[in-house]
């Protein structure tokens, strides 16, 4: 068992799927006497081989299966934990047509490993060219590696689930950094007024500092506020006038998903405004409404 605790102290040690998925094919290829190792996990167009151990880069790079490959659906329906070739695993007639004529063919395969966790399929570990002599009995099998083998691949799949999660959150939160790091430029340095109207509720959901200069907002906080309710309490405003032309303009579209404005020029205390005004629908299906962008005009 120390080896097994020394295995799971390495995956666990682990911070990112690449390098787990190196360590899980190194521990398993040793453990089981195997010269080639394939972890194969699942992405958005298929199976690929995410680590491995003593293949060519060529067919690492090559070898691919299809998210609705059979060998893949096989490999679903199977309650083992580990398939053997030599237990005549791959000689069931179901499973030796799809062996020999898909991908795995190109490889050297004495077991096969699935990696499942509550129901999802996370992938499979393919073992190898495995060395002479490797088993000592008269059945060419060493029990207690096959079962500490099993006890691996559970733990293997509990910490591939783990890594997964990290890269996930590491994956959003970069993309909200993102995110926010463009938004506060664009918010920062863009040259004309922005504004942004909620549909559903009416609230002035953002607007940026040139918005808040070019309508003379000093006295009030426009934001997450309805517009009529700033129409209301702020009436003298010229943002209040803005906010009616908008509110006019919007009652006569005939479909809100169609411009509001292009390049149309209004008259506000005199002065006069281009607005363009972009539709915009987010992730979030609620949040739709109107995007401004105002400029002043000749």
């Amino acid at each position: 068992m120390i080896f097994f605790y020394n295995a799971l102290l390495k995956f666990l040690g682990k911070n990112n799927i690449s390098t787990l998925g190196s360590e899980i094919c190194k521990v398993f290829a040793e453990l089981l006497d195997a010269e080639e190792a394939a972890l194969f996990l699942k992405e958005k167009d298929g199976y690929k081989i995410k680590s491995a151990s003593n293949l060519r880069k060529k067919k690492v790079q090559s070898i691919r299966l299809s998210l609705k490959s059979p060998f893949i659906q096989q490999l679903k329906k199977v309650k083992k934990s580990i398939l053997y070739k030599s237990q005549g695993d791959f000689s069931l007639e179901e499973f030796k047509v799809l062996y020999l004529k898909h991908t795995l063919s190109r490889l050297a395969v004495n077991y096969v490993i699935p990696f499942k966790d509550r129901g999802s399929f996370l992938g499979f570990l393919v073992l190898g060219k495995i060395k002479a002599g490797a088993f000592s009995n008269k059945d060419g099998f060493d029990q207690d590696k096959l079962d500490l083998s099993e006890h691996l691949a559970r733990a293997s799949v509990f910490c591939l689930v783990q890594a997964m999660l990290k890269e996930r959150i590491a994956s959003i939160q970069d993309k909200l950094i993102e995110d926010r790091q463009i938004k506060e430029f664009l918010w920062q340095f863009f040259e004309q007024a922005v504004v942004f109207i909620d549909y559903q509720t009416g609230k002035i959901i953002a607007l940026n500092q040139k918005a808040k200069e070019l309508f003379k907002i000093e006295f009030f906080n426009p934001v997450n506020k309805n517009f009529d309710n700033l129409i209301d309490r702020h009436p003298q405003e010229m943002f209040s006038d803005f906010l009616r032309c908008y509110k006019d303009a919007k009652i006569l579209r005939r479909s809100f998903r169609k411009d509001l404005f292009s390049n149309q020029t209004i008259y506000l205390k005199g002065q006069a405004f281009i607005l363009n005004i972009k539709f915009v629908r987010g992730i979030i299906r609620k949040r739709i409404g109107d995007l401004v962008v105002v400029k002043r005009g000749a």
